[in-house]
Parts: C-alpha cells; sequence; structure tokens
C-alpha cells in the first residue's frame, strides 16, 4: 500500500485559485538545502514575483523562513513562534480529533482508545489534545493505558493494536491519527478474530482514498487542505491589493466523514 502525501491537494488547490485570479502559482522545494534556498530566495526577489505562499508539508511552528523577502507573504500549514505579522494558514487538528472522538463517544463508546504519530509533532500533539478533551467533555477519564504512540507507522499501529487488544479491559473504539495507521490497526484486529464495528470501532484521520476503499469503510476525518490551499492564496491577493484580513492566524475544519467502521448497529 503506498502512501500519499494529502498536502499535495493544498498545492494543487492553491494553483487553481491563483489562475481563478489571472496569476501563476510557481512552486520551489529546497529541501532543507541552504544553498539552493538562497538561490530560491534570489530568484523570488528578482522582481517577477508578487508575493510568496510560504509552505510546509509538515504542520509546525517556525523561527524564521529559510527563504526571506520584502513581498506580500502568507504562510500554509506553518507559523511563526515569534509574533510575526505574516497572516498563517493552518489545520483545526484538535477540532477535528475532538469530532472524530465525539462522533464515537455520542454513539455510547467509553473505552477509547488512540494511535499517535510521533510525539515531537504539532500535528500529533494537537489530535491527542482533542481526543482528550472530548473525553473529559464526555465525562470520561482518560486512562493512560489506551494511549499508544505509533509513529505514523502501519507496522506499529498493528502491534499497538494488538496491545490494546489483549488488555484485560480492550478498548470498545480505536482512533488511529491517520488513515495509513488505521490499515494496521486493522489487520490486528482482523488476525485477532474481531469484527469492526461489532467488537470494536475504528475511526481514522486523513480521508484518504483507501478510507472508502477498504472494508469495512472507514470513518475519517478529512484534512482541509484542499480549503487551505484556496484560502492562502484568497489572503495573498488581499495583501497584494492592501485589504485587511479577518484574523492574521486562520484554522480551517475538515468534514468527518462518517462510514460503517464505527457505526453501531441497531438494536
Amino acid at each position: 500500500m503506498s502512501s500519499y502525501d494529502p498536502f499535495i491537494d493544498a498545492i494543487n488547490s492553491a494553483r487553481e485559485e491563483a489562475w481563478s485570479h489571472d496569476f501563476l502559482l510557481s512552486t520551489f522545494n529546497y529541501s532543507h538545502d541552504k544553498v539552493l534556498a538562497s538561490k530560491i530566495e534570489a530568484e523570488i526577489n528578482s522582481g517577477d514575483y508578487e508575493g510568496l505562499i510560504y509552505a510546509s508539508s509538515m504542520t509546525r511552528q517556525i523561527d524564521s523562513q529559510s527563504v526571506q523577502t520584502s513581498l506580500p507573504t502568507v504562510l500554509l500549514n506553518c507559523s511563526h513562534t515569534k509574533n510575526n505579522t505574516a497572516p498563517s494558514i493552518l489545520p483545526a487538528d484538535m477540532v477535528g480529533a475532538y469530532k472524530a472522538v465525539n462522533h464515537l463517544t455520542e454513539q455510547g463508546y467509553r473505552r477509547i482508545a488512540i494511535l499517535s504519530g510521533e510525539p515531537w509533532m504539532q500535528a500529533s500533539q494537537q489530535r491527542k489534545e482533542g481526543y482528550h478533551q472530548a473525553l473529559i467533555d464526555a465525562d470520561l477519564i482518560p486512562s493512560p493505558q489506551l494511549v499508544k504512540e505509533a509513529n505514523w507507522s502501519l507496522k506499529e499501529a498493528y502491534e499497538q493494536t494488538l496491545e490494546l487488544m489483549v488488555q484485560k479491559q480492550r478498548p470498545d473504539a480505536i482512533f488511529c491519527c491517520s488513515d495509513y495507521m488505521a490499515m494496521g490497526c486493522y489487520q490486528a484486529i482482523a488476525e485477532l478474530g474481531l469484527k469492526i464495528p461489532q467488537d470494536v470501532a475504528v475511526v481514522g484521520y486523513d480521508n484518504q482514498k483507501i478510507a472508502s476503499e477498504c472494508f469495512p469503510a472507514l470513518t475519517s476525518l478529512e484534512l482541509p487542505y484542499t480549503d487551505m490551499g484556496k484560502l492562502a492564496v484568497e489572503s495573498l491577493m488581499a495583501l497584494i491589493e492592501s485589504q485587511p484580513l479577518l484574523s492574521n492566524k486562520r484554522k480551517v475544519e475538515g468534514e468527518l466523514m462518517i462510514r460503517a467502521s464505527s457505526q453501531k448497529e441497531s438494536v
């Protein structure tokens, strides 16, 4: 199974939105190469560009931009750690995780586990925060035994799910912080002879194509990258035209796509 980077959707959306405004979006990738970054900086400051969307495929905070310019700038999927005038467009990951777990608690699931990504990543931290808050709001006490780090790995998700399901009080639902990890979770549950959602419900995050094609179809929170790319260009156009922005930091919510993997059968 190949892992598709959904952030490509943000780039494609930004390109389409720029074209609708009669602008051409040029993309540069310096891949942490300082020499290449300096050449890109020289190109952007050559006088042929109107503005810059400084993007990161991984949601994160940055101390400074590797490419500096005096042109109007919008940050996409990243933000400055210190106060900065550049507006940023970010996914509302905490809200997304809250939606996913709240969907489970509303159906009566009570022992809800989480398979999180690498702990240093902002996306992992915010999704875990949303998970905890949804449990607290449902009058449930988060249990450390139900919190597992699978580091965005299918193999580790498989192994952590096996550990969860042999507990004396096993979970009745598992929230996976990516659809890719959810596939490892599915594999472990099938190997144990259990069924989704009859024995344990599963919810993913990203809403990649595999979510709707696996069996049972996976409930998943859609990453709002398409909307984020569009909003980044709209914000940049406003800066170019010296128009005010509603907010300097915009967090975009994704939609929870409810499918068979998390729905309790009617009694």
